[in-house]
């Protein structure tokens, strides 16, 4: 992330929202990074209020996640979610192209 200059903000799950709100603005975040969707997300805990924040304040969000939990990224998207192949290169243009 740093090589395709982006700043790296590191958050906690446990941050109230009033926190994730503050730090998200804060930061002048212009994308949100999650480096897992995995069993407590799928359960609505974990990351999700965060992924939540960052989208009522508009940004766009990458999420990685297995194919044993993408069931539950679908149903928490409402299969709004978009693909991207396993390719670094690719996945820092569509984060530059958001920014």
């Amino acid at each position: 992330m740093r090589r395709a200059g982006m700043t790296v903000v590191n958050t906690n799950p446990l941050y109230t929202e009033r926190e994730l709100k503050h730090q998200l603005e804060d930061s002048g975040a212009t994308v949100l990074v999650v480096n897992k969707f995995g069993k407590l997300e799928a359960a609505g805990r974990g990351y999700v209020p965060l992924i939540v924040q960052a989208l009522d304040l508009g940004l766009p969000v990458l999420v990685g996640v297995s194919a044993l939990n993408l069931p539950d990224l679908l149903a928490f998207t409402d299969h709004l979610a978009e693909p991207l192949p396993e390719d670094p290169a690719a996945i820092a243009a569509w984060a530059l192209a958001c920014a």
